[in-house]
């Protein structure tokens, strides 16, 4: 009877480890959960607080925005390499992010190829329009649709 009753006592001995040890390992998960979100939560505010930092307007590869320009644009050459020689022509637009329009108006450089597509949604009266940017360095692509309703073409002359 004794062999039984150890027996007993060491699979109820067992039974507890084990409950401890999947209570252990549920602590942990919830802890690494825990730390994961709250890690993604700060994340987030840093890119967001770098984003309204900054002077100028700038897309990860994949990401999209809705912008509005204000109407300041134009080519200047720019000096990239800080040796003092203006060596490369961009067009400069000041847009706003219009999800982010307390950061104010940004400067956004653009290339001859780019800027000729946008210039064609200005000279229809488009102001805002959506943007995707697809791929990155020489293989950047940008894809633009206008937003319905925010043109100015389409401004009333009874006033």
């Amino acid at each position: 009877m004794s062999n039984s009753n150890t027996n007993t006592d060491t699979t109820t001995s067992q039974q507890t480890q084990t409950q401890t040890n999947n209570r252990n390992v549920q602590n942990q998960n919830q802890n690494q959960n825990d730390w994961l979100r709250q890690v993604q939560q700060n994340l987030t505010k840093n890119d967001e607080q770098r984003r309204m930092d900054t002077s100028w307007f700038h897309l990860e590869p994949g990401q999209k925005a809705v912008i509005e320009f204000t109407g300041e644009f134009g080519p200047v050459w720019k000096d990239f390499d800080q040796d003092g020689v203006n060596e490369r022509l961009v067009y400069e637009y000041k847009v706003i992010e219009v999800n982010n329009a307390q950061a104010g108006p940004k400067t956004w450089d653009l290339s001859k190829r780019w800027s000729e597509m946008i210039d064609h949604y200005l000279k229809q009266g488009e102001r805002i329009l959506r943007v995707e940017r697809v791929g990155a360095g020489m293989k950047t692509m940008y894809y633009f649709s206008p937003i319905s309703g925010a043109s100015t073409k389409n401004t009333s002359a009874a006033s």
